[in-house]
């Protein structure tokens, strides 16, 4: 059952869409203001890393580029 990420052109807001049946799946819908103007984007995913990696990554002020309270 795969997870389906959406971009809604209205409210520029980032929605997850479970598909339970992909052939019945009914059009996407933004689940914060149920418009059907709905972009499908890449979805995030995580990779394992040593806590020797994690620890070098927060200290890095190059990964915060870009995230701002209304992406998250």
């Amino acid at each position: 059952m795969p997870l389906y990420e959406y971009l809604c052109l209205n409210c520029k807001r980032r929605s997850t869409i479970l598909a339970l049946s992909p052939a019945n799946q009914a059009p996407a819908a933004c689940s914060h203001c149920s418009s059907t103007q709905v972009e499908r984007i890449l979805s995030r995913f995580a990779s394992p890393k040593s806590e020797e990696a994690r620890l070098d990554a927060s200290l890095d002020l190059n990964n915060l580029a870009g995230l701002n309270e209304t992406n998250l």
